[in-house]
């Protein structure tokens, strides 16, 4: 914390009274001189000042350490808005699947019920039907003629189509609306039964969710604004020393100027001593230490809230799994046992020996349960998404990294040189990092984990996706 200042200072005067009361008419008055100032109460010490930075006031604190601080949180804050980027193609992806099978199943309900109309149709105009039964298959076709046209753009109720889903999806992925092209999903959803490893998914979830990190980043600034405001929570004591040499003269670069007098140092000032001062009560100093304290509790309140919430969803998330695919299951029973009872019944309509209503329910029926097959399955692959989104997987599933770009040479040069200061080896206590007032839910030093690595060459702290067991059985 200590200040050195170094001071040049030229003064003229000149006098056109005669006579002067001055020696010479001009003067020249010059001095150069430097101080040092060693603060040995407040501001006192490497770790404050990289904390707070110099000249800082209590609650002021932008250090270099608090500078990195606030970087990470701005890197864990781009690395959610990736993840939730990720998240949101992947959504729509699935919605667009959706949206073609459900458009496929509501064009194929409607080809039936035509099949159906023009049977009735031909009946009654021979004779052999009622003419009610006509009309009750031609509105069950007008029926289904709007479902296609819902499927396929949508309505104001609230229905997204098949073209709303696809502008949705172009929209996250920067594609023009217009550009002569049509997206449809080519990948199969997955069907197969999926069971994670629980224990495991909770300890990746703890470990590897961008929040939580993003929240100790900011626990641990909180621990240092605490330090530095307790060390700034002090009387100012300053050792301070300056020389100062001076000279006097007609010129200021000529013979007796004040220049040459100033090398001879005919006139010399100095001194050494301590100065003392402070607030009485120093109120705002205690008031800053005790809102770094109240800030650190509610960051780490923060932390076990989130990390209690964190669990309660990815327990939400590993129930939606199986429900999900309990879901399909009975769904695709729900549609055989509907395909089973469509053809008997158009071939007893047919015959005349059933009444059409029978029928047209049927389909009715059969394409409402394929609606919800499909979905059933889209939301089984949304659930296992969510899973490994709330796990903290989803990026390293996609296999997407994020690094940083490349550094320029002298910024290389000097990393390498400054590393063995603060990191391995020998490390001299005064330029060591902060010790944490206290490590809060999750420990913050990294420094030993960082050295394993090194040693055994294996990078531990890349996240990894829950591992699971696939039935082959459908």
């Amino acid at each position: 914390g200590g200040q050195f200042t170094l001071r040049r200072n030229t003064d003229y005067r000149w006098s056109n009274i005669d006579p002067t009361p001055v020696v010479f008419t001009s003067v020249y008055d010059t001095q150069f001189g430097g101080e040092w100032r060693q603060p040995l109460g407040r501001g006192f010490g490497t770790a404050v000042n990289r904390i707070a930075g110099p000249n800082a006031t209590p609650g002021n604190y932008n250090g270099v350490l608090i500078g990195r601080i606030r970087g990470d949180v701005a890197l864990a804050d781009f690395e959610a808005a990736v993840r939730d980027l990720v998240r949101d193609v992947e959504f729509n992806y699935w919605a667009l699947y959706f949206a073609y099978r459900d458009l496929d199943v509501q064009l194929r309900a409607r080809e039936s019920v035509r099949l159906v109309w023009e049977n009735r149709k031909r009946r009654v105009d021979a004779g052999l039907s009622r003419p009610d039964d006509e009309a009750q298959a031609r509105q069950q076709f007008y029926t289904f003629q709007q479902r296609v046209i819902n499927a396929l753009s949508g309505n104001t109720s609230g229905q997204t189509g098949l073209l709303g889903r696809e502008r949705q999806l172009r929209r996250l992925l920067g594609l023009l609306d217009n550009d002569g092209r049509v997206i449809c999903p080519v990948t199969e959803p997955t069907i197969a039964p999926i069971r994670f490893d629980w224990e495991f998914s909770q300890l990746q979830a703890l470990e590897n969710r961008v929040e939580l990190r993003r929240q100790k980043w900011i626990v641990r600034q909180r621990e240092l604004e605490l330090y530095a405001a307790r060390k700034l929570n002090r009387w100012q004591f300053d050792f301070v020393g300056n020389y100062t040499p001076k000279g006097s003269g007609d010129t200021f670069l000529q013979s007796n100027s004040a220049t040459e007098s100033l090398l001879r140092g005919d006139i010399t000032d100095w001194a050494v001593g301590f100065e003392l001062a402070g607030p009485v009560g120093n109120r705002q100093g205690h008031l800053a230490t005790r809102n770094a304290e109240l800030q650190l509790v509610r960051e780490k309140t923060l932390l076990r809230e989130q990390q209690r919430q964190l669990l309660l969803d990815l327990n939400a998330a590993y129930a939606e799994v199986d429900r999900s695919f309990l879901a399909i299951k009975n769904n695709f029973n729900n549609r055989e046992a509907v395909l089973a009872e469509l053809e008997p019944k158009r071939k007893r309509v047919e015959a005349g020996d059933e009444d059409v209503f029978f029928l047209l329910d049927a389909q009715q029926r059969a394409a409402i349960i394929e609606s919800a097959f499909h979905r059933a399955v889209v939301e089984y692959n949304l659930a296992l998404q969510n899973y490994v989104y709330t796990s903290g997987g989803l990026l390293e599933y996609f296999n997407i990294g994020l690094i940083e770009g490349d550094w320029m040479p002298a910024a290389e040069m000097q990393a390498q040189d400054k590393a063995s200061r603060f990191r391995y080896g020998p490390v001299r206590p005064d330029r060591m990092d902060v010790a944490p007032i206290s490590r809060g839910p999750i420990d913050q030093d990294t420094d030993t984990m960082l050295r394993s690595q090194v040693e055994s060459g294996i990078d531990e702290m890349a996240p990894s996706i829950p591992p699971t067991t696939v039935d082959d059985g459908q």
